[in-house]
């Protein structure tokens, strides 16, 4: 489990990558979740993330970056739980209708954050 966070990070990072190549996919990933309460599924992903970052931050090599995703990752998954459904249903819709080149931007945000939870994540030796 020590380096559940860095694959974490990894993954993260390798996604966002895909996503500068093929934004389409993401797109259609959104209209996945946009549908009933699939988003809630989502959100109990993002939740559980969130509390690894926080069970495991003190093994990291940077636990005070680790801590503070973690806490805005629990925070933000329960507010965006919190809303009602149609406007849950909204805000995806709203992602969807968005050019290609705001997902590339996203995506390669989510690469820098993904080598930056892969760098702090590391544990320590």
């Amino acid at each position: 489990m020590e380096y559940s966070i860095s694959i974490i990070g990894l993954l993260t990072a390798v996604w966002g990558l895909v996503v500068v190549i093929q934004p389409l996919w993401h797109k259609t990933l959104i209209g996945f979740f946009a549908r009933g309460r699939r988003a809630y599924a989502a959100v109990v992903l993002k939740i559980v993330v969130g509390v690894l970052f926080l069970l495991y931050a003190r093994q990291c090599r940077i636990p005070s970056v680790i801590i503070v995703l973690g806490i805005l990752t629990v925070v933000g998954s329960v507010l965006f739980a919190a809303m009602p459904i149609t406007r849950i249903h909204a805000w995806f819709q709203w992602c969807r209708s968005r050019p290609l080149w705001f997902y590339r931007l996203w995506a390669v945000a989510a690469v820098l954050l993904g080598i930056l939870i892969l760098y702090a994540g590391w544990p320590v030796s």
